[in-house]
């Protein structure tokens, strides 16, 4: 009886804790968005922002403060571009990804990262609506136009999740990310996942294929009025891209995918097929270590 009893404590414990993390997530424009801004610090020691608030982080960040007179610094040598296809728009190679690490969510170490990023001559910034960090994001690009880094050397790609696939809400939220950003139009715009994070953030009206034909209509139109430069996909398959292309709407310019030596065999085709077709590849998680595995592509 005892031993039970020490095992219904801590189970309790644990599925109330969920319960209020979920709870707590829920209420959020984006509630997986808050989800990853949460756990993703906590599993690293940070307590998260969204819990503490961004002033607490303001002495603390691990990201140290850009000297006021600290002025911009050339671009690399060398740099690198991959060319778009559909405009003459091309994009640095590398860039600076504004997801998945402890720091990416307090506005204060998002902001001092990105200005450091800009000031010592990156270009390229690689963000998302999921990631909850854009008015960080649009506060650095600010600061360093005051410091002579223009918004015409600058590449920003955002992305969009399938919850806001359906109806006009790709219009509105793009809108939104703009504002936040504090930016006039966008370099890049992705279809962030073709159905969704597991459970989490599908889109809420329609089929996965409805919504996603719905949303790059919507998308190729804020293209058309000059909101958006270029469009196109991320974790996305070969027949779903295909579907895409079939509309005879914007082309799909670039699938950002998880592409490393250790990437599963089928993601190999996806690299394969884009390059075929002049479809740029951005990698995320292109350094991960581990046992190269065999998976299954994800539904069409």
């Amino acid at each position: 009886m005892m031993l039970r009893k020490l095992c219904v404590y801590p189970c309790a414990l644990v599925v109330a804790l969920i319960a209020s993390l979920v709870g707590f997530c829920s209420q959020a424009h984006i509630p997986e968005g808050r989800a990853f801004a949460t756990i993703i610090p906590l599993a690293n020691g940070y307590l998260p922002a969204t819990i503490v608030g961004d002033d607490w982080w303001e002495e603390r960040s691990p990201t140290p403060r850009v000297p006021a007179d600290l002025k911009p610094a050339a671009r690399p040598s060398g740099e690198k571009f991959l060319s778009l296809r559909g405009t003459k728009d091309s994009f640095p190679m590398l860039g600076l990804g504004l997801c998945c690490r402890a720091t990416a969510y307090d506005f204060h170490s998002v902001s001092r990262s990105v200005l450091w990023y800009l000031l010592k001559g990156g270009r390229h910034l690689d963000a998302a609506y999921l990631y909850m960090n854009n008015e960080a994001i649009g506060h650095a690009i600010a600061a360093a136009a005051e410091r002579g880094v223009q918004r015409s050397e600058l590449f920003v790609t955002s992305k969009l999740g399938p919850r806001f696939y359906s109806g006009n809400e790709v219009d509105v939220e793009v809108r939104t990310m703009l504002k936040q950003l504090g930016l006039d139009y966008l370099d890049l715009v992705l279809l962030h996942h073709p159905e969704g994070f597991g459970p989490l953030g599908r889109c809420r009206n329609g089929t996965a294929v409805e919504c996603r034909v719905n949303a790059w209509t919507k998308l190729s139109a804020l293209r058309d009025a000059g909101l958006v430069r270029n469009i196109g996909v991320s974790n996305f398959g070969i027949s779903q891209i295909e579907a895409l292309e079939k509309l005879g709407l914007a082309p799909v310019s670039v699938n950002q995918i998880q592409y490393n030596p250790w990437a599963p065999d089928w993601q190999q085709e996806v690299v394969d097929y884009c390059q075929k077709h002049s479809i740029a590849i951005t990698a995320w998680s292109p350094f991960q270590v581990g046992p190269r595995t065999r998976m299954q592509a994800g539904p069409s």
